[in-house]
């Protein structure tokens, strides 16, 4: 009778949810199985999207504040040579050609304005709601694709910009990255 009564008593085996594909650890009857949770949303992946892109992008931003040549041998990707940024010394000792003091003044002004702008949509990420993220998104995309339209429409040099010459690959990286990080979060 002894029998009857351990057959009907329930089994201390972890179950299978109906459809799971995981295997059950065996008659120990601390290990049980838990639920998939696969809507969970990531807490502040956007945050950290929003992070790693602005860490992407730094040592560019700060280049075209520190850099003698305003970071344009970074963006250039090196095929900008230092005679023609800031010109050539003929024998007389005058400096012919170059670029206008107003560009590296102006990368300045660009080099700080990023990286405030990605402090802000950092800040707006990690303490705002979920609207407040999309719509940090939307602008951040905005910018990014400005950015990729900017390559083709006004190329720094005479050949039309492809996806493979920077920085269209640090864009394109910054929208997966960011874009990946928003997906996670809602």
């Amino acid at each position: 009778e002894s029998w009857k009564a351990a057959a009907r008593a329930p089994s201390r085996a972890p179950k299978l949810q109906k459809g799971c594909l995981c295997m059950p650890t065996g008659n120990i009857p601390r290990f049980t199985h838990q639920a998939h949770t696969y809507e969970m949303p990531v807490k502040n992946a956007f945050t950290y999207g929003l992070c790693l892109a602005t860490l992407l992008f730094l040592p560019v931003w700060v280049q075209h504040l520190t850099a003698a040549d305003g970071g344009i041998g970074a963006i250039g990707g090196g095929k900008i040579s230092e005679e023609e940024i800031f010109g050539k010394t003929n024998k007389k000792g005058v400096t012919v050609g170059g670029y206008p003091k107003l560009m590296f003044h102006a990368l300045a002004i660009v080099g700080n304005t990023a990286i405030w702008f990605s402090v802000l949509c950092i800040l707006v990420s990690y303490y705002g709601n979920m609207k407040q993220k999309q719509a940090v998104a939307g602008v951040y995309l905005a910018w990014a694709v400005g950015a990729g339209v900017i390559q083709y429409t006004h190329p720094w040099n005479d050949d039309p910009v492809s996806m493979l010459d920077m920085p269209m690959p640090l864009l394109l990286g910054v929208v997966a990255i960011v874009g990946t990080g928003l997906a996670l979060e809602a």
